[in-house]
């Protein structure tokens, strides 16, 4: 883990196919951090409340409390393209803001932090590529059960303990390697 680290940068995430993804992440304790942390709570329950579940809210803005956060204050892609069909209700922060912030993040591999064990559904075109690099592999360290709940987290655990809980074959390929 600690070669995922960076003196840097004071936030080290993955990245899934929606850009950010805040399911595991390594915060340093530092000035700029807290005041990250406090922005995204802000953000998320303050005077915007971009947590709030109107159902507008639901279908027009991507991603859910602390992540959508996130992704209004860097200003990434996905958000842009969701500001885009929506201009007048999702909001934007100021872009040199967002360079800031993003500055001070350092992207990893997503198996490094944040493997899924059910790949995504996804058609096809760039998005397909970084899902392809997606799916928990033996030998990953970190997987993400993202969005699963109930019954069907726990049925996607018991498959992930019969069928992955062992050590990778010889010659597999290391995580972020290609």
């Amino acid at each position: 883990l600690e070669s995922l680290l960076d003196d840097a940068y004071d936030v080290v995430m993955a990245e899934d196919w929606g850009g950010y993804n805040t399911g595991a992440f390594f915060v340093r304790n530092s000035t700029f951090s807290h005041e990250l942390l406090r922005k995204m709570a802000d953000a998320a329950t303050g005077k915007l409340d971009l947590a709030r579940r109107e159902p507008w809210y639901a279908k027009t803005l991507p991603f859910e409390f602390e992540q959508r956060a996130l992704h209004y204050l860097t200003d990434t892609a996905s958000w842009r393209k969701w500001a885009a069909r929506s201009p007048t209700k999702v909001p934007r922060v100021d872009p040199a803001a967002a360079a800031r912030t993003r500055s001070h993040i350092k992207v990893v591999p997503q198996c490094a932090l944040n493997a899924y064990l059910v790949r995504p559904r996804l058609a096809s075109g760039p998005s397909a590529k970084v899902a392809a690099r997606a799916a928990y592999q033996p030998g990953d360290f970190v997987v993400h059960l993202a969005g699963h709940k109930g019954e069907n987290k726990g049925a996607l655990l018991d498959y992930a303990l019969k069928h992955l809980a062992h050590a990778p074959p010889q010659g597999a390929p290391k995580c972020g390697v290609t």
